[in-house]
């Protein structure tokens, strides 16, 4: 009886940290931006540039953007220029809460 709950709790405790950690060589969910298309039908989106989708590529497929990352830019680049306004712009120290304490910012007001 000893022996079985030592097996019971040894296993236990394995399952739970290939739980917690992941099964070894899980693939990581990443969006590469460009895919292979192979001519039996079958994709791959694997390959960070597009010289690493075409030496892969060749003789067996062709080359394609992932449409996932295409939707969405993977790293936002800010905000974009002030189109819709009238009037000179000037900047303005603006005082907020931010839930903590009080806080001063420097904002742009055009029109």
């Amino acid at each position: 009886m000893a022996r079985f709950i030592m097996r019971l709790t040894f296993l236990t405790t394995l399952c739970m940290i290939v739980l917690y950690n992941g099964f070894p060589g899980a693939a990581r969910a990443e969006d590469y931006p460009w895919c292979v298309a192979t001519l039996e039908g079958r994709t791959d989106c694997s390959f960070y540039t597009y010289e690493q989708c075409k030496a892969t590529a060749s003789g067996i497929g062709g080359c394609f953007r992932n449409k996932s990352t295409l939707a969405f830019p993977r790293y936002y680049s800010g905000p974009g220029g002030y189109p819709y306004y009238s009037g000179p712009c000037y900047w303005r120290t603006q005082r907020f809460w931010d839930g903590y304490a009080w806080r001063m910012r420097r904002v742009r007001i055009c029109g």
